[in-house]
């Protein structure tokens, strides 16, 4: 059987819910079978950043700061070159943003014979209205240089595919790792310190989306009730600057832990008692994949996709909802029995998301492509 040649396109290689998708699905691949190299944006030569996806994933670089739009125009010319010196892909799987459609145009223009957007977002991660404009207009040209789109939910193959036929694959993820165990959870939280804590968790990167700052409006206001609460904020972006800030101005510096990028977010989930999303919008976040395959109770708002739902300690409350009910919802979240946490690992299994299961799935749908 031939040994396929796949290129996995993505903004940045920082650590993120995509990231960890793939990530976690090429570990899965057999060398063998498959030879795996990824193009990015990024610029950080971070060996821990590259070495997470193994030795035997090449990893290239375009020299893009993406900076104005005027930049999408010089990542054109430069995926044009790149596929010149490198066409003998026989799929690309570009996950989606508004660069996508440059490089997908070079890889139609080099004969690459799948190429593949892959749809994860519900609405545009920006405030900036001209991007929003940039993005809105590309979405036409877009359906034009691929052959396959894929979507990690409906709502988010609807919001970037509209009419446009498109099949859901699953964010399956890796879910040994994430069993409850309670010893684990008893020596992560010696460790952070939280023993004696009542641990409210977000996962997720310091942006608009998230929305930090209704999550930290309503911390401050179930900690007035509950004050050995704790909020965990694991992630990075541009935002942390003024969310440190705004922690500070609230009151909450002793209560609200900014913990950075981590690598070991299984542990910290082992940790948390309840995780906090009320984000602004989402397609199907990994990170609620993996804290109900850990048992962790979630609070999530309702921008998030219906989809996300598979553990009975998930609930959903709206953002224009009165504060009192998410504290409602949040404090009926701490008291789920610690012996209900060892059913998630299986419930989330059950759904499709293993990703045992789904990297062999995904290779066969490449050949399967490949072949018409």
């Amino acid at each position: 059987m031939k040994r396929l040649k796949v290129l996995y396109f993505v903004d940045t290689l920082a650590a993120g819910g995509i990231q960890t998708l793939m990530q976690q699905t090429i570990a899965q691949f057999d060398p063998a079978e498959i030879e795996v190299t990824i193009l990015t944006l990024d610029q950080t030569t971070d060996r821990d950043m590259a070495d997470k996806f193994g030795p035997d994933v090449a990893i290239h670089r375009l020299p893009n700061p993406m900076k104005t739009p005027l930049d999408l125009l010089r990542l054109s010319q430069q995926a044009r070159r790149y596929f010149k010196q490198s066409a003998d892909y026989d799929v690309l799987h570009a996950h989606a943003s508004s660069k996508c459609v440059g490089v997908l145009r070079a890889a139609k223009r080099a004969g690459i014979p799948v190429r593949i957007i892959h749809a994860h977002n519900t609405a545009f991660f920006t405030d900036s209205q001209i991007k929003q404009w940039l993005g809105t207009a590309m979405k036409p040209a877009l359906q034009r240089v691929v052959t396959t789109r894929f979507a990690c939910s409906n709502q988010a193959g609807r919001w970037l595919f509209g009419t446009h036929d498109f099949t859901v694959i699953p964010n399956a993820i890796h879910l040994d790792r994430l069993e409850y165990a309670a010893a684990t959870r008893k020596r992560v939280r010696q460790a952070e310190g939280l023993a004696d804590k009542t641990v409210l968790g977000h996962f997720g990167s310091f942006s608009p989306a998230k929305n930090h700052h209704q999550l930290l409006q309503i911390f401050a206001r179930y900690h007035q009730k509950h004050d050995d609460a704790i909020l965990m904020l694991v992630g990075s972006g541009d935002l942390m600057p003024q969310i440190r800030t705004e922690i500070q101005n609230l009151g909450l510096s002793d209560a609200v832990r900014l913990m950075g990028y981590r690598t070991d977010v299984a542990d910290l989930l082992q940790a948390t008692d309840v995780l906090l999303l009320p984000s602004l919008h989402e397609g199907l976040p990994v990170v609620l994949l993996e804290a109900q395959a850990a048992g962790v109770p979630c609070v999530v708002s309702t921008a998030v996709d219906s989809v996300a739902k598979i553990s009975d300690h998930y609930q959903v409350v709206a953002l224009d909802a009165d504060m009192a009910v998410w504290i409602n919802r949040i404090e009926q979240a701490s008291r789920m029995p610690a012996a209900s946490r060892h059913q998630g690992r299986w419930q989330v299994q059950r759904a499709g998301y293993d990703v045992t299961q789904a990297a062999p799935d995904l290779l066969a749908r490449y050949r399967e492509l490949l072949a018409h």
